[in-house]
């Protein structure tokens, strides 16, 4: 718990620039009895809804839920739409594990917030420290939804885990993610936890653009065959 309010503070109480004073930090209180401060940072990017697939802000106040953006809500390639459905499916199932097993939040008090953005703040929530344990939970759909279709694209997905050096604190932070490799064209990440750094993260992305966006400084801890957590355990050495 010590390390959970350590990341949540970091997290959610990012820089106040660009925050409007009107932007208050709020409490939730978790059916554990835990009670966890989200900064006004955080609180402020969860007003406005998000496209689910590239985290955007999109039109809609905080009272709308997520909704596609225009580039993800008009039809690609066969291949990309292949793979937002993959990445929407599969990111649900692991939210839906989450808020049946998981600790659950509600604000302090009587405070009542949108029901939009207060979604947005607890999917949040739910998937801090939850990235190593969708690689133990999620391969068999993975397989079902990513490798068996007749008409897929996706040649293999792996397992990886990475830390980036953060200068501002003078740790390594670790975050695991899936690469999606195709037939052809480029890889892609599958990233079903990146929220709990904020809404705006993706969960789908083309694999360099990501590494450049998120991973600056990185070390690849491990590349792994998709199952291979699963059959070793929650952590495992090289």
């Amino acid at each position: 718990m010590e390390y959970f309010r350590y990341f949540m503070e970091y997290v959610t109480h990012g820089p106040a620039q660009g925050i409007p004073p009107s932007a208050k930090a709020v409490s939730f209180l978790s059916s554990t009895g835990e009670e966890i401060e989200v900064g006004a940072h955080l609180v402020f990017k969860c007003e406005t809804p998000r496209c689910p697939v590239c985290g955007t802000e999109v039109r809609g106040g905080e009272y709308h839920p997520d909704a596609l953006c225009p580039v993800h809500k008009a039809e690609g390639s066969a291949e990309f739409e292949f793979l937002k459905k993959a990445c929407l499916q599969t990111s649900e199932v692991l939210q839906q594990y989450l808020r049946r097993t998981k600790t659950q939040y509600r604000t302090v008090g009587d405070l009542q917030l949108p029901q939009g953005q207060q979604e947005r703040i607890e999917r949040c929530l739910l998937t801090t420290q939850a990235c190593e344990l969708s690689q133990q939970l999620l391969p068999p759909v993975i397989r079902e939804k990513f490798l068996a279709p007749a008409d897929s694209p996706v040649r293999n997905v792996w397992e990886i885990l990475y830390s980036t050096y953060r200068q501002d604190d003078k740790a390594f932070w670790y975050h695991a993610v899936f690469q999606v490799e195709m037939h052809e064209g480029p890889s892609y990440v599958f990233d079903p936890t990146g929220m709990q750094y904020g809404p705006e993260v993706p969960i789908l992305q083309n694999w360099d653009d990501y590494v450049r966006r998120r991973c600056s400084k990185t070390r690849l801890d491990y590349k792994r065959p998709l199952g291979t957590r699963a059959r070793v355990g929650y952590r495992y050495e090289e």
